[in-house]
């Protein structure tokens, strides 16, 4: 099927309501409508007016003015009800979805966009209608730039080359649109450098679509299903009040209507659920669970919507949803007796009004402020909760249900348990969609890639809370901030932007400054490691492909093993590392994994659910989610702590004692380790390439049984540090002399570093068995301490140059 067929399908179906388009667009009608219709009100009561007034004033040809004024409001009653008739017309011709050309069907906007294009270039005429205009600002692509592609496009998509495969009898916007995506190779290219291909094409046009025809619907009051959801007068009528749980009553959050709403399949699986439990006859009582706050009231906002329009199952219509604000029942109740009879009065009106669906928002909390006063709340309620004639909601977080609820027996028996799950990032994004419409209007409009943006941003970067709450009170945070900065297009990078200060995480678009580190790496790191070329480019490239963005970013930033002697630069290329990465809001954590090597290990690391004790990776992570966390000794620690470190290279994170999720995809992961010194010793004492001798070392570790080879395999890379050599050790004095230097001269003090000082620190400092370490310990007890001799006895002055001598030296 080609284009021109599809047109002839679309003419057949719809061709009275084109031609009224062509005429009177459907926006205009609605414009003239509103019109006539305040003209005509205004024109029926102008002669009451004129009658008061004549009263008064006595007016000259009062019957004259009154005739024609009332044959023009019946001219405009004409009008308007000849307006009216075109808009019944137009919905009532449009939404008759039963009706097909050839056993074809084809959504209406669908058809007349068609209708309009041109079938000699139809990605253009598609882009140039309102929808395909509509579908570019969603992208963030300016006209002038879509104009530009235009003109540079090697091939234009016509009816010639344009096919179109109907694998059912229904011709779709999401078929249509994949179809010129599919066959405009260009127009893939040119989506491409927006972050926009197949999948995003689809969702991009199923948020607008859904969008419009939300709207479109509820324009069409006088359907069925609209005059439906319009509740009956005095339905609620034979059932009793309720007047003391209204003094405790809370609000639910606004779920939105149905005909406004994008679609998404998060809680509807749950909420299907809930009503199943709640029709029952007996023990009609549920507990939502799950750790989304908003997600679980929502779900029964959804209820309480649904039940109001009348689309819910019959033994749940005309019920009342009732939300019981905890908190104010128990700072209003304080004593026992008082706890006691007032919800007990609750529970027996609730009953009496037999229409009652009663929410006990945060139960476990409930039973623990009752259990202050001395109340057992799960005494007090199991004897209403049998009743056919209440229905009970309870709601808690997944930690609270495990360790309070499920092992309460007599709840546990009467409450059907509901678990909510997680949600992903798909349905992540249709709730932010839904949530936009509060904010967006003349002033701010969000792209889709904006949107994935918060979505994957909360995720990532904000280790507290769950989704999609998170992705909310960013977006909650982050739109004053925008119109603040006079933002009206919301793109990706704005989003990135904010993201990167309150964070002050590297994301987004790599500044020239950025570019010039990364790309200067090696250099930039050889200034303070001497040697170790391999580390220094291995961690160069594998940081760049962070950066870049290329990288999974399920994963931590980078991770790697460090193997070698002690004292050779692995310290100090994790903090050199964390200088260049990170600058100033880095932060080095560190684990000396010697430490967690006996049993309890783990406990000691992520908590314990029995003492109930947070673990210290944990809390370490919570608090900086953002930098380098070293693992000194890594060999040293137990199968248990590997195989956690297993999972947190694969996955980016692990959950504490309580189940909770701790990130750490924002970290870069370092483990040293001096295992296969000896190894590398001897290699290096043979003369061999400590390169081509890397296999043979790892190959060693994993039967010495010291490293598993999954573990392995997860780092980023092993790196082999090299033992420091004569030349080496000469640099790093250097170095050091001139971080004392810098110190000194803080002080007012003026340290000369020149040849004999480098050569003397070199020399007392080589110990081939401990590296560098040994050069730090010969400045401190030689050169220091003849500095500080100087200082005291008046020898040395500050201000001036303290050059050290051999004889003072030696």
């Amino acid at each position: 099927m080609n284009f021109n067929d599809i047109k002839i399908i679309a003419k057949k179906l719809y061709y009275p309501i084109f031609l009224l388009e062509d005429t009177i667009s459907h926006g205009r009608r609605k414009k003239v409508e509103l019109i006539l219709r305040i003209t005509s009100v205004l024109s029926f009561l102008t002669p009451s007016i004129l009658y008061f007034l004549n009263m008064v004033v006595h007016l000259s040809n009062f019957d004259l003015y009154t005739q024609k004024i009332y044959a023009v409001s019946i001219l405009l009653l004409s009008l308007w009800v000849i307006v009216i008739m075109l808009e019944a017309f137009y919905f009532s011709y449009i939404h008759l979805d039963e009706k097909k050309a050839q056993g074809i069907f084809i959504d209406f906007e669908l058809a007349y966009t068609m209708y309009k294009m041109s079938p000699e270039d139809i990605t253009a005429t598609f882009f140039g209608s309102s929808m395909g205009s509509y579908f570019l600002m969603r992208c963030g692509i300016s006209a002038e730039v879509f104009n530009e592609f235009l003109s540079k496009r090697k091939q234009i998509l016509s009816n010639v080359n344009f096919k179109f495969n109907l694998d059912d009898n229904n011709i779709t916007w999401e078929d249509f649109i994949a179809s010129i995506f599919e066959q405009d190779k260009d127009l893939q290219i040119f989506l491409f450098q927006f972050s926009i291909q197949k999948k995003e094409v689809i969702e991009i046009i199923d948020w607008i679509i859904e969008r419009n025809d939300a709207y479109l619907f509820a324009e069409w009051w006088w359907s069925k299903e609209n005059l439906d959801h319009i509740p009956s007068i005095g339905q609620s009528w034979s059932y009793g009040q309720i007047y003391t749980l209204q003094k405790y009553r809370g609000a639910l959050p606004m779920a939105m209507s149905a005909r406004y709403e994008v679609h998404s399949s998060y809680g509807v699986d749950e909420l299907k659920e809930l009503e199943s439990v709640l029709s029952r006859s007996r023990d009609a009582n549920a507990i939502l669970v799950g750790n989304d706050e908003s997600g679980r009231l929502q779900i029964i906002s959804h209820l309480a919507r649904k039940i109001d329009e009348g689309s819910v199952s019959p033994e749940l219509k005309h019920k009342t949803v009732v939300l019981l604000d905890t908190d104010s029942f128990v700072s209003q109740n304080g004593g026992k007796i008082q706890f006691e009879l007032e919800l007990s009065k609750i529970l027996i009106e609730a009953i009496s009004a037999g229409n009652i669906i009663l929410v006990i928002n945060n139960l476990p909390s409930f039973i623990s402020s009752s259990k202050t006063l001395g109340v057992d709340l799960t005494t007090l309620i199991e004897p209403y909760l049998s009743s056919p004639n209440l229905q009970i909601i309870a709601i808690s977080d997944t930690d609270n249900f495990h360790q309070i609820i499920e092992k309460n027996i007599l709840l546990s028996q009467h409450f059907e348990k509901v678990l909510i799950k997680d949600i992903d990032t798909t349905n992540t994004i249709k709730v932010l969609e839904n949530e936009i419409m509060r904010f967006e209007d003349s002033t701010i409009f969000f792209t889709y890639q904006s949107l994935v943006a918060i979505s994957e941003s909360a995720e990532r970067y904000f280790s507290e809370g769950i989704m999609p709450d998170k992705a909310i009170d960013l977006l909650l945070e982050i739109v004053p901030k925008l119109k603040s900065l006079g933002k009206h297009l919301v793109e990706k990078e704005d989003i990135l932007s904010l993201v990167k200060v309150k964070t002050g995480i590297p994301v987004g678009e790599l500044t020239s400054e950025e570019k010039n580190k990364l790309l200067n790496l090696e250099k930039i790191l050889h200034a303070r490691i001497v040697g170790q070329d391999e580390a220094v480019v291995s961690i160069s490239n594998a940081v760049r492909r962070s950066r870049s963005g290329i990288v999974n970013p399920n994963r931590p930033i980078s991770s790697f093993l460090f193997l070698g002697p002690t004292g050779v630069g692995k310290t100090e290329t994790t903090k050199a590392l964390n200088d260049v990465f990170f600058g100033d809001q880095g932060h080095i954590m560190r684990l000396d994994m010697s430490e967690y090597s006996g049993a309890g290990a783990l406990s000691k690391l992520i908590g314990s659910f029995e003492t109930n004790q947070t673990g210290i990776l944990s809390t370490m992570l919570r608090e900086h989610q953002y930098g380098v966390l070293l693992l000194d000794e890594f060999e040293k620690t137990t199968e248990e702590v590997m195989n956690l470190f297993l999972q947190v290279l694969d996955e980016g994170f692990f959950s504490d004692n309580l189940g909770k999720k701790v990130n750490a995809r924002n970290l870069i992961i370092i483990a040293t380790s001096n295992a296969g010194s000896d190894l590398i010793w001897e290699a290096i004492k043979s003369g061999s390439d400590l390169s081509k001798s890397k296999e043979i070392i790892i190959d060693s570790l994993i039967k010495q049984g010291i490293f598993k080879p999954e573990l392995l395999n997860r780092f980023d890379g092993v790196v082999l540090f090299q033992p420091l050599t004569g030349a080496n050790l000469r640099q790093i004095s250097k170095l050091m002399l001139d971080k004392l230097h810098n110190r000194l001269s803080g002080n007012g003090i003026n340290l000369v570093v020149n040849d004999t000082l480098i050569e003397f620190v070199a020399g007392h400092g080589t110990d081939p068995k401990f590296g560098a370490r040994p050069i730090n310990r010969a400045i401190q007890e030689k050169v220091e301490q003849i500095i500080a001799k100087k200082l005291i006895d008046g020898s040395a002055e500050k201000g001036k140059g303290i050059i050290l001598t051999k004889e003072e030296l030696y």
